[in-house]
């Protein structure tokens, strides 16, 4: 599992800058690249305190403003709380992480920003689907190259 934390650990900084360059925005509509790569290491990460060292990784490259800012903690309560919901959803593995990505940009929304999530339905639905695709990715990424070791969970 040692193989899959560090690669998940060098996977938040890529998505992080990758996110910021807007390389893979579609007609303006970007993924959260950083949401799909904890959403998939939340199935491999086996430590939770690693799990929220990743999750406070991420925070660095999500805002460069001073200040407390109440999305960055609904960031972090909610893929705590995902990294739980993840071991217990009855589906595979891969099914539970397209899930739980969907679901939590939906959650970060509602409680985030209601306005954007009733104003752009359509745009929240792009970006739910093109986040998911590199959730995917991420995820197979992870299991394809991390221990060949079983995991905790079923696949």
């Amino acid at each position: 599992m040692i193989k899959r934390t560090i690669l998940a650990a060098t996977l938040v900084p890529l998505a992080g800058l990758l996110q910021n360059t807007g390389l893979f925005s579609v007609l303006g509509i970007k993924p959260n690249l950083l949401l799909a790569v904890l959403v998939a290491a939340s199935f491999f990460v086996t430590s939770f305190p690693v799990f929220i060292f990743l999750v406070v990784e991420s925070i660095l490259f999500l805002r460069f403003e001073s200040g407390f800012q109440l999305d960055l903690l609904i960031w972090v309560f909610l893929l705590a709380i995902f990294y739980f919901i993840g071991r217990v959803l009855p589906w595979r593995q891969s099914v539970n992480n397209l899930a739980l990505a969907a679901s939590a940009i939906i959650i970060f929304y509602l409680i985030a920003d209601f306005g954007y999530l009733i104003g752009a339905p359509l745009a929240v639905g792009m970006e739910i689907f093109y986040t998911s695709i590199f959730s995917l990715l991420f995820y197979d990424l992870l299991r394809q190259l991390g221990d060949n070791e079983e995991n905790i969970f079923k696949r």
